[in-house]
């Protein structure tokens, strides 16, 4: 990736530099980092490098996701020595094809659950919601209705829909779109876009582009083309 434009996703990202640096461009600010940066969700950025990269999408959702966001916070961006140092041999190893997809999972998983700071972690999202999003989960392969999670925890809808978007920062069907593109990124190199798009209950292909890139900030395509691993934990 030498250039990109500006563009913003639901999905906090992490981006490692293999080869030389990595230059986000975020809030009118320009920021040159030669290891990891994490990325804040709806951050309107831009990134340029000559070298080769490693980009990694996690749910905002998740155990980890809620843990970036509470190190993020106000800021477009952060950067840790701790968390990143451990994470660029495995970004590399996987690269060189030393380890697989998997072995990469589990080490950055790994890495996030053996840092002091995440042990420290207690996140501030309430069990109430994290019911809502674990039946979600759950029934990921269809759409959920907003009556159902709010009768899940004794709300009316209309209390249900404000007290969702106050939790997580996103609306309901926001949301349930985030889960039905991580769900079809498993599918997509394999079986292609249009089959994929017609499996998850697209229309069509461009309204499965459209939502891809709002989710991700780039196209199934560039997907297909990239080295990109995505939302390594739901937990």
């Amino acid at each position: 990736m030498e250039k990109n434009q500006m563009h913003k996703h639901y999905a906090i990202q992490i981006s490692i530099p293999i080869e030389g640096t990595l230059t986000l461009i975020a809030n009118t600010e320009e920021t040159t980092f030669k290891t990891a940066v994490f990325i804040k969700p709806n951050i309107l950025h831009r990134l340029e490098s000559k070298g080769n990269n490693l980009h990694i999408f996690f749910n905002p959702h998740s155990r980890i996701g809620f843990y970036i966001n509470s190190l993020i916070r106000d800021k477009p961006y952060y950067f840790n020595d701790e968390l990143i140092t451990n994470l660029v041999r495995p970004a590399k190893d996987f690269i060189n094809n030393v380890i697989d997809i998997a072995s990469l999972a589990e080490c950055i998983e790994k890495n996030f659950e053996e840092s002091s700071s995440f042990k420290k972690f207690e996140s501030n999202a309430s069990e109430r919601i994290l019911s809502v999003l674990d039946y979600i989960y759950k029934n990921k392969h269809r759409w959920v209705q907003a009556e159902e999670c709010a009768n899940l925890i004794h709300l009316s809808k209309s209390r249900f829909l404000h007290f969702f978007n106050e939790e997580t920062g996103s609306t309901f069907r926001r949301s349930q779109l985030w889960i039905r593109i991580c769900e079809s990124v498993m599918m997509l190199k394999e079986k292609g876009i249009s089959e994929t798009a017609h499996h998850y209950g697209f229309y069509d292909n461009a309204h499965y582009g459209r939502a891809f890139k709002e989710n991700l900030g780039f196209t199934p395509k560039a997907f297909i083309n990239s080295a990109v691993l995505y939302n390594i934990s739901e937990n």
